[in-house]
């Protein structure tokens, strides 16, 4: 189905570069095979042993001959599949221009896949040394409290708890967020989480009440008011008023920074709402704790606002008169698609923005997930993934950056496998629902202020 509406608001198996005379060694010679420690080893240690090392968060390290060669079969196939490394964005610039670092080009997936298959020849022997885990390395740290959540129920969130806490950044002054790193404590039960701007002082949306006198509000509706924080589903909250997203994280995402000289802006007395989505689908981890941290990365100044929109017409539907859109069960290609303009953000006429990231988000039942850009109906491709993982998710950033303005507008397509569903599947918050949602990452010009 297709609809035209409003805006509602790793790192694994890596490989090489191409193999030179120069480190033939004797026996890949007389073969014309490729070797671990002159081909497949500068790969791995450059792209893969970041997870892929002693206490990383793969399940095995890949610093050394003996790990590669058991699994060689394995890797081979994941790569020549794209499975691994985790990099779901389609490569090669037919859709959209993408840093690619992290992802394999043909012909590296070309000299692993003959490594594997054949004879595994190990060459000159040397040594790995892991590159460091993917963190931020130095921040400003806030956490949340050790929480505990709670299946709220319905269906919208037949297992899950949206649950949001305030963070006290204690800003003297004006400061510039660079980079981000949201880091759950417990990723058993962490679906998602988004951190906002909110001003305490500033109206809510409900009339007569601050930003601060509608979170008490929502505190005090709780069935048991003395748990931390308060029930949140969209942004932070009923009623309450954002200045727009901060940082995100979801299941694969690591730590971003944004472009040099960008950033987003943090005046004082602002908070960090924090919203975690909690998974409680899986009896196991019911009564389980987390803690989660965010770090923010700051700087006195920069030259260039930078800023998130986040938008899912799909989960919008709820909120009309009528009944909400649906997947069809039973489809092994279930689709929805919803266009939108950026005006219906209130983006000021004639303001050029340069588009720098893009986050895709569905949930379990995703399978493909495609973003156009353009004007007056006409429509480029500057995004997409043709096998989804909902565990493997992260900030794309690109190396030519699409321009935008107010007059711009994005399609969403988001195809799902519904064939295990016996009843329509609705948009919803819950981890059995689904979404089809968009996070733009953008920076203004140059000197412009919000």
């Amino acid at each position: 189905m297709t609809k035209r509406i409003d805006w509602t608001g790793a790192c694994l198996l890596a490989l090489l570069p191409a193999c030179g005379e120069d480190s033939t060694t004797p026996e890949a010679a007389a073969t014309s095979e490729p070797t671990f420690w002159q081909d497949v080893a500068p790969i791995l240690e450059s792209k893969c042993t970041a997870c892929h090392q002693s206490g990383g968060i793969a399940p095995f390290a890949l610093d050394n001959l003996e790990q590669a060669q058991q699994r060689a079969r394995s890797i081979a196939d994941l790569t020549e599949a794209r499975v691994m490394p985790p990099y779901l964005m389609e490569v090669g610039g037919a859709c959209g221009s993408f840093d690619e670092s992290q992802a394999l080009t043909d012909g590296e997936i070309a000299v692993i896949g003959a490594w594997a298959r054949g004879q595994r020849l190990a060459g000159t022997p040397g040594v790995i040394t892991p590159h460091e885990t993917l963190s931020l390395p130095t921040g400003t740290d806030v956490f949340t409290p050790n929480f505990t959540p709670q299946i709220e129920g319905g269906p919208l969130a037949e297992f899950d708890e949206y649950r949001c806490f305030a963070l006290d950044l204690d800003l003297a002054e004006q400061a510039f967020v660079t980079g981000f790193e949201v880091s759950p404590g417990n990723t058993a039960i962490v679906h998602h989480g988004i951190a906002m701007l909110v001003d305490p002082a500033a109206p809510s949306y409900i009339d007569g009440l601050s930003n601060a006198q509608a979170i008490e509000r929502l505190r005090a509706g709780d069935p048991n008011p003395s748990r931390d924080g308060w029930s949140c589903f969209g942004e932070a909250g009923e009623g309450v008023r954002i200045e727009g997203p901060l940082a995100v994280w979801a299941p694969g995402l690591g730590p971003y920074t944004f472009p040099a000289g960008a950033g987003a802006r943090v005046q004082p007395g602002r908070q960090l709402v924090l919203q975690l989505h909690f998974n409680l689908a899986k009896p196991e981890v019911r009564g389980q704790s987390d803690r989660t941290r965010v770090r923010l990365q700051l700087a006195d100044r920069v030259d260039r606002l930078a800023t998130f929109f986040l938008a899912d017409a799909f989960l919008g539907s709820l909120f009309r008169d009528e009944p909400p859109d649906t997947l069809a069960p039973g489809n092994p290609a279930a689709r929805y698609s919803w266009t939108g303009s950026l005006a219906d953000l209130g983006l000021p006429a004639g303001v050029p923005l340069d588009l720098v990231s893009v986050v895709p988000h569905m949930h379990e039942r995703g399978r493909k997930y495609l973003l156009e850009i353009g004007r007056d109906g006409n429509f480029e491709c500057q995004g997409r993934v043709n096998r989804w993982d909902f565990n493997w998710q992260r900030i794309y950033s690109y190396s030519a950056r699409p321009t935008l303005d107010s007059s711009s507008q994005v399609r969403v397509s988001c195809e799902y496998d519904t064939t295990g569903d016996s009843a329509p599947v609705q948009p919803g918050w819950g981890t059995r629902n689904e979404m089809c949602e968009v996070t733009l990452g953008v920076l203004f010009p140059p000197g412009f202020q919000l």
